[in-house]
């Protein structure tokens, strides 16, 4: 029920492709409600670990709530390793992939975030990325490989560049547009960008309106009193309800509506555990279920009609899909149980057996 978006800048090749690659992925996030350098609820999704929260956020974009031990990191709910996080002292981690990739973590000075310094290739070549400190938080300024800079982000008055390649003829762009530290606008190297605002519920700032370079439009609604969360909690979180593109160029709008169940995936109807490290679902009953519809509407008729249902580890078990005397159901059955505790599920619980 929430609306994200995000936008790919491409990757970043070092070292003549010899040398690690680094994707460069521009992400909104309407739960970040802080600029840390691009904008209010915008970031690079980058690898970081906030040691005040301990949550480890991998460049994929998985977050892990961590437990700290002698050897390193570990995490309740990796159930399939795929890194491994060790603590090599003085605010240092280092991140291992199963490919051979390793990031070196540092505590950026006068924060209580590690950031990453140095990505390695399997083959031992490196890249180094700089940070400086931003509103309390480390920005990305800067990434080099041995010959050259690969990147550098500067931000201005009303403004945030990302040049790729300064200072070469192969040197590009990227613009983001602030107006009281909200991106309105991005800015392509060549034609024209992006264009967005904001509606703001409960002080936070949500998209509902984007235009795309081709000046096709997406206009998305709210519900202000959206999902609730567990019992005693006095706040919900808003939900979209409605989600309008307008493609231009002669076609049609497409019109989707959305409606939730009163049960939903921040655990609406449990009673609230003491601890707060953990995922409320996975506590609940094991016919703890929660579900979404959504309406395909065409010249004000329901054209399609698709309803998913969730269990309490968050997969999707059933879909329904209905289109006038059509009726498709898929079912899909997981390695996980629903009757045990999280702790007592095998590795590959949350994959469909086949």
């Amino acid at each position: 029920g929430m609306y994200t978006c995000s936008f790919s800048l491409g990757k970043l090749h070092s070292a003549g492709l010899n040398g690690p690659e680094l994707a460069l992925t521009l992400g909104f996030n309407p739960l970040n409600q802080v600029d840390t350098g691009f904008g209010v609820g915008w970031s690079l999704t980058m690898t970081h670990y906030d040691l005040r929260s301990k949550v480890m956020t991998l460049a994929n974009g998985e977050r892990y709530k961590a437990v700290e031990t002698s050897a390193g990191l570990k995490f309740r709910e990796m159930k399939l390793q795929t890194a491994k996080v060790l603590e090599t002292g003085g605010g240092r981690y280092e991140v291992r992939y199963k490919d051979g990739r390793r990031e070196l973590l540092k505590v950026q000075a006068g924060t209580q975030v590690a950031v990453v310094e140095k990505i390695i290739a399997p083959n031992g070549v490196s890249i180094t990325l700089k940070h400086v400190l931003f509103n309390q938080f480390p920005m990305l300024v800067e990434v080099n490989d041995t010959q050259r800079c690969l990147l550098k982000i500067t931000r201005k008055a009303g403004q945030v560049i990302l040049t790729r390649h300064p200072g070469t003829s192969a040197a590009t762009d990227y613009g983001l547009v602030l107006k009281n530290s909200r991106v309105t606008a991005i800015e392509l190297p060549v034609g024209k960008g992006w264009e967005l605002e904001y509606e703001v519920i409960d002080q936070a700032i949500y998209l509902w309106r984007v235009v795309n370079p081709l000046r096709g439009v997406e206009f998305i609604r709210y519900k202000r009193q959206g999902h609730l969360f567990v019992n005693g909690v006095e706040r919900s979180l808003p939900f979209v309800i409605a989600h309008d593109i307008y493609p231009g160029h002669h076609q049609p709008r497409l019109c989707k509506e959305y409606s939730y169940s009163d049960h939903n995936f921040l655990g609406k109807g449990l009673i609230p555990t003491r601890s707060n490290d953990g995922d409320p679902l996975y506590l609940a009953p094991a016919n703890y279920v929660y579900s979404s519809t959504e309406r395909l509407v065409v010249k004000g008729a329901v054209h399609t009609l698709v309803n998913r249902t969730y269990n309490k580890f968050h997969l999707l078990t059933a879909e329904v899909t209905t289109r006038g005397d059509a009726k498709t159901s898929i079912a899909t059955e997981y390695h996980c149980s629903v009757t045990k505790p999280f702790n007592e599920q095998p590795a590959q619980f949350r994959m469909p057996k086949v």
